[in-house]
């Protein structure tokens, strides 16, 4: 999926960049109220994964990416991307679904004006990273077979021979990134051993280390085989495979999201010197998340991540 996020009239993404930059902007600005009175609470660190589907690309799509490929120069493979059902000439799929490690690390602040709930809410800043992953990923072919062709003989029998060449192409675009992160967070039972907490989030940043792969395979399978009189008197295969591989780099491009926190917070103790300010956590963000692909535009999708950490709490 490509979307044209820059348009000038677009209202959607204004309002992400207001809800990122400018509402902790906002909030920190309140000389009377939030300003004098908003608290460092504690520093976190967490690490888990995230799951997001794999999203097809026609040839000719991906050759944008990479017009200076030399597996894509050329007459393009007669082959549909979309067809996963022919037996001659097709798509294929590399990965339905693809995951990366995902961590992060930052700050909690306690927004203390007046005017909010002892419910929050608190205000988490860091950063997150994103392990490399390939989120374009796609396969085609064609195949050609001859069945029965006599070629030569054996003690004057003709040998049988079948025949199958089979050309695919294989062609992926991965990337890392890097973002900050922001969360305004509301929490239940804050003072209490388990705690339940969750609110809306923002990320912005850059993917980078992106490259582009592309693997041609030329296969030749020859099955000789001679049949006589209900026994196989002579049997002969053989395999040929040529292969052809190109990798391209890209420059750093932006990334960004939006995404839904839940999660669960226990503290370890209350009594103990050693452990009592320090909180194991574990959650979950259903996030939309969108990169930037040099040549394609924007791909997006919605993810899951899940991950699990520990915080220490300055109270």
């Amino acid at each position: 999926m490509t979307l044209k996020i820059f348009h000038k009239g677009n209202v959607l993404f204004r309002l992400f960049l207001l809800n990122f930059y400018f509402v902790p902007l906002f909030i920190f600005s309140q000389a009377d109220t939030t300003k004098d009175k908003t608290e460092l609470v504690d520093i976190y660190l967490s690490v888990g994964r995230s799951d997001f589907p794999v999203f097809l690309m026609s040839q000719g799509d991906f050759k944008q990416i990479v017009p200076k490929s030399l597996i894509l120069s050329g007459d393009i493979m007669k082959a549909d991307f979309n067809d996963f059902n022919n037996d001659t000439a097709g798509g294929f799929n590399v990965a339905n679904v693809t995951n990366a490690i995902y961590a992060q690390g930052g700050i909690t602040l306690r927004l203390k004006n007046k005017e909010f709930k002892k419910a929050g809410p608190w205000l988490k800043l860091g950063l997150n990273y994103f392990a490399s992953s390939a989120f374009l990923n796609t396969g085609v072919f064609n195949s050609k077979s001859t069945n029965d062709d006599s070629l030569y003989f054996v003690n004057a029998i003709p040998v049988s021979r079948n025949t199958e060449n089979r050309h695919s192409v294989v062609y992926g675009y991965s990337c890392q990134s890097l973002n900050f992160e922001s969360t305004l967070i509301y929490k239940v039972n804050p003072t209490g051993i388990f705690c339940l907490f969750g609110g809306p989030g923002a990320i912005l940043g850059a993917n980078f280390d992106g490259k582009a792969k592309l693997i041609s395979t030329r296969e030749i399978f020859i099955n000789d085989y001679l049949f006589s009189s209900g026994k196989t008197l002579y049997k002969s295969d053989y395999q040929k495979i040529e292969e052809i591989k190109e990798e391209f780099n890209f420059r750093p491009n932006l990334c960004f999201g939006l995404f839904i926190n839940i999660g669960l917070d226990l503290r370890l103790a209350r009594n103990y010197d050693v452990i009592k300010n320090i909180h194991l956590f574990a959650e979950a963000k259903p996030m939309f998340r969108a990169y930037g692909v040099k040549g394609a535009g924007f791909q997006s999708s919605v993810i899951l991540v899940v991950n699990a950490g520990l915080r220490y709490e300055f109270e």
